[in-house]
């Protein structure tokens, strides 16, 4: 029995192979394969990505810490306005229970008392 080769059944060569690697080869490693180069562009995207949405997070928090500190800043001035309200309707009805007149002590007293 002798085998009838076709004119496909040629020796491979080093060119040949070469040649199959770079036509076939190669695309199908590139297609079904990740690549070094692939990964670092997509760990780089989602580090991107991941940055923008901490900024996005701790810009809200500086607002918020912008806000909280307003609020006790408005606190402590309540506060020493209301100590200072409590303080005149005392020194107003000790005058009153006198007399209805403020001594020079308690206009100076009352007058101390200014916030701003």
């Amino acid at each position: 029995m002798t085998k009838i080769k076709s004119k496909k059944e040629k020796p491979l060569t080093l060119t040949d192979l070469a040649n199959y690697n770079q036509e076939v080869l190669f695309p199908y490693l590139d297609e079904n394969f990740v690549t070094k180069k692939y990964l670092d562009e997509k760990l780089d995207e989602k580090l991107d990505e991941k940055l923008d949405e901490k900024l996005v997070a701790l810009t809200k928090l500086d607002d918020i810490v912008g806000k909280l500190d307003k609020l006790i800043a408005e606190k402590d001035v309540q506060k020493y306005q209301d100590q200072k309200q409590k303080t005149i309707l005392e020194i107003h009805n000790k005058s009153l229970d006198r007399g209805k007149i403020l001594t020079p002590e308690e206009s100076s007293q009352i007058a101390k008392m200014s916030f701003f």
